[in-house]
C-alpha cells in the first residue's frame, strides 16, 4: 500500500505523516508495533482469566484467532512484511 492511499483512508496530511514517521517503513513498524501491544493485551487478559495450562491455552488461541478475525488488516499488513522481506 502507498502512503498516498494511507493517508487518503486516514483522511490526514501526507506531509506530517513523514514529519512523525519519517518514511513509509517508519510508519508501517509503529502500526505493526501498535497492534503488537494489542495483542500482548489479548494475550495477557486471556492466560490470566484461566487456572489450568489447558484452558489457558484454549482461551489464549481463541482470543488470538478472535482478533484475527476482527482485524484482517493486520493479516494484510504481515503479508506485506513477509513479501517486501522475500520471506516465505
Amino acid at each position: 500500500m502507498s502512503v498516498d492511499a494511507v493517508v487518503d483512508l486516514a483522511k490526514v496530511n501526507k506531509r506530517m505523516v513523514y514529519h512523525y514517521f519519517g518514511s513509509k517503513d517508519a510508519l508501517f513498524e509503529a502500526a505493526l508495533l501498535e497492534v503488537d501491544g494489542r495483542i500482548e493485551s489479548i494475550e495477557f487478559h486471556a492466560v490470566e482469566l484461566e487456572r489450568n495450562p489447558a484452558e489457558k491455552l484454549a482461551r489464549l488461541w481463541k482470543s488470538y484467532f478472535a482478533f484475527l478475525d476482527d482485524e484482517p488488516e493486520f493479516t494484510r499488513l504481515l503479508q506485506w512484511e513477509f513479501l517486501e522481506k522475500g520471506a516465505t
